[in-house]
């Protein structure tokens, strides 16, 4: 269960990779790396650290929502949307 949860939510990442407003800044972010004058390790170090970056702000996004619903607080994503 846990393993489908985690596949469809890599999935929907794939998916919001490829919305309107987030392609064109990946496309900056790609061709920064291509034109920068680094050795390819420095470009795969410059590289994993943005990625490593990313997914720690988002690890501390899900443990403080995590940690808002474990005190009894309502809160989501979505939670703004909500009537």
């Amino acid at each position: 269960r846990f393993a489908l949860m985690g596949a469809l939510g890599f999935l929907g990442g794939l998916l919001l990779n490829i919305m309107p407003c987030v392609l064109p800044v990946l496309s900056l972010k790609l061709r920064g790396l291509v034109e920068a004058k680094l050795s390819k390790a420095q470009r795969r170090r410059r590289a994993l650290s943005g990625f490593g970056g990313i997914l720690i702000g988002f690890v501390l996004l899900g443990a403080a929502l995590s940690g808002l619903r474990a005190l009894g607080i309502e809160a989501g994503w979505g939670a703004q949307f909500q009537p």
